[in-house]
């Protein structure tokens, strides 16, 4: 009998248990904080799920309509892991609630196709050659390898795309397409377009100054018996090599020292490089490369008042007659900002060639951006019309090849868009002569431009090493009384940097905010 009444107890125990947690299971409310929510693919953030009454034991489970959209775990983080929608719920005991999550692309900071290998924005190749494509996704500041390509080809009987590799078939150019898959996206917008040029590498071992129809050549470069002269900042010269090793025979012809900077083909950062003998013979500006096809571009970094270089000749195995240039051509107008002192190392004291180089200037990175054939005119100190530091004026200079050849300029070719980036050097001058007219300086020099190129945007700018408010006013005065719709003023990116001068960032924000407005004239 003592054992039938433990049996019934236990059992209206269990009976009265269970009918405590199903009450209480009944009575639980959850509500997620959010009905539905936006993030940004491979973003993360919390969700939180406010539980009732606050006491019971019972956990919340989050679970994902779609991991492969959005995961979370049990901390409710949730992160975006394709583009799409997908329902997140919250349970706990018999109660749930639910956040519906989209997970989009950012306005900024949008993923990009990062050409690693095989084939950039312009590959030169030889005939019969082949190389392994490497593509990789760059986004959130990390590169991602797992996105699959689709390649489309132009013209087939160039180039070809198998198993991985291109191949180059016949001399010629084409394009090729390069379409990505990747976490969702599939869009004609989220693509990119490279073109590939197949030569004849036919001139062996050596390209001398002479050779002009083997190299292209940037802003206002001269000649004579002792070679190719880059005197200007951002003089430049370009070919298409063959080989492992590229090597220079060059004269310093003023000052002792000169610095240029190399780029091989893909590379953004290049090889800075300083010569300090008045001749400097096989010196060498890249080596242990592939042995493949290579563009080189040669840049003097340093400005033209501390050295000029005459180039004689450069070597390699061969080389081949140079693609044409871009029919977009940017002239660019400037002192010391746009000569690049102080980008590389604050400039502390005074300019010098391990602190200054043109070709991590805003004017270069615009002319990179939009591909574009380039020219500087620009020296550190100078004034629009008047002498505060130098003997010389932008409105004489600007007829020169440079200050060390006073011989007038004569182009071949009218820019389209001409960036004058004056005014720092002119407040200076404005100090201690508060009556002078500085918008009557900038009328003349708008007049000259004008009178050399007809058709051409010209765009002023100003602001991004100091702000003098009167010199800003005198350029707009200018602009407005000469009545050009096609002269314009664009605001730079706000001064910051070291030794008085702007930084690199400060630089590539203008660049940027150049770069777009540029693109919209164009586009008019």
């Amino acid at each position: 009998m003592k054992k039938i009444f433990l049996l019934l107890a236990s059992l209206v125990f269990m009976l009265c248990g269970f009918c405590f947690v199903s009450c209480q299971s009944a009575d639980i409310e959850v509500n997620i904080t959010q009905n539905s929510m936006k993030i940004d693919l491979l973003s993360s953030k919390i969700l939180t799920a406010e539980v009732t009454p606050n006491d019971t034991e019972l956990q919340v489970v989050w679970s994902s309509s779609d991991e492969n959209v959005v995961s979370i775990n049990q901390n409710g983080k949730i992160v975006g892991m394709s583009l799409g929608t997908a329902t997140i719920t919250a349970t706990v005991g018999e109660a749930t609630d639910t956040c519906q999550i989209t997970v989009k692309l950012p306005t900024d900071n949008k993923p990009q196709i990062l050409l690693k290998s095989g084939i950039y924005e312009n590959t030169v190749m030889r005939v019969g050659d082949q190389a392994t494509i490497d593509n990789v996704i760059f986004y959130k500041n990390t590169e991602h390898t797992d996105a699959s390509w689709a390649y489309t080809v132009t013209d087939t009987s160039v180039v070809e795309i198998n198993d991985g590799k291109i191949i180059a078939k016949a001399v010629g150019q084409t394009q090729i397409t390069i379409k990505p898959s990747w976490k969702g996206i599939e869009s004609d917008d989220f693509n990119k377009t490279v073109t590939v040029t197949v030569k004849q590498f036919d001139k062996e071992n050596i390209l001398t100054y002479t050779d002009t129809e083997y190299f292209n050549q940037y802003g206002r470069t001269y000649t004579s018996n002792e070679g190719l002269f880059l005197d200007m900042s951002g003089t430049a010269i370009e070919f298409d090599f063959y080989g492992t090793e590229l090597k220079i025979d060059a004269v310093i012809t003023k000052g002792e020292a000169v610095a240029v900077r190399v780029f091989i083909d893909n590379d953004d950062k290049g090889n800075f490089i300083k010569l300090t003998n008045s001749s400097n013979s096989d010196v060498v500006l890249a080596e242990n490369l592939s042995n493949t096809a290579h563009t080189a571009r040669i840049v003097k970094a340093s400005p033209q008042d501390i050295g000029v270089i005459a180039i004689k000749n450069v070597k390699a195995s061969s080389f081949a007659k140079a693609t044409a240039k871009s029919d977009l051509l940017i002239e660019f107008i400037g002192d010391s900002i746009t000569v690049g002192y102080s980008i590389l190392d604050g400039g502390h004291g005074s300019q010098t060639v391990n602190n200054t180089d043109a070709s991590k200037t805003y004017a270069y990175s615009i002319a990179k951006n939009l591909n574009a054939d380039f020219s500087f005119v620009a020296t550190q100190g100078i004034a629009v019309n008047s002498t505060p530091y130098l003997s010389t004026t932008m409105v004489n200079l600007y007829r020169w090849y440079s200050a060390n050849k006073k011989v007038n300029y004569i182009y071949e070719k009218s820019p389209d868009v001409v960036v004058i980036n004056l005014g720092t050097n002119d407040a200076a001058y404005l100090a201690q002569n508060p009556s002078h007219n500085l918008a009557n300086d900038y009328f003349t020099l708008l007049n000259l431009i004008r009178g050399y190129h007809t058709d051409a945007y010209i765009v002023l700018t100003y602001g991004m090493m100091s702000i003098d408010e009167d010199v800003k006013i005198a350029i707009n005065s200018a602009i407005d009384d000469f009545g050009d719709e096609k002269i314009s003023f664009v605001t730079p990116a706000e001064p910051s940097g070291e030794g008085g001068h702007p930084n690199q960032a400060v630089n590539d924000k203008t660049a940027e905010i150049l770069t777009e407005y540029i693109k919209n004239l164009l586009a008019e």
